[in-house]
């Protein structure tokens, strides 16, 4: 005996009533979506070193607490 999913068949049926976007709107909007990717992607990888470079620029000097914290408990990396 098959079951039959409710819920795929009221996906399925919603699917039929409801029309899919135009073709430029859906361009539009992955557009949108890429363009957001990009712009995370830049802030995660390069922003903390911006602002590590501004810091510095200032006269702040760079921590390199990993670095000191193993040295002076004798672990190796």
């Amino acid at each position: 005996m098959a079951a039959t999913n409710n819920f795929k068949k009221m996906a399925q049926e919603d699917q039929e009533l409801i029309p899919h976007a135009p073709e430029k709107v859906e361009h539009q909007v992955m557009g949108v979506v890429k363009t957001g990717q990009f712009a995370g992607n830049v802030i995660e990888l390069y922003f903390s070193k911006m602002i590590e470079l501004i810091m510095m620029l200032f006269g702040a000097t760079p921590s390199k607490k990993d670095q000191k914290d193993s040295e002076s408990n004798g672990e190796v990396r």
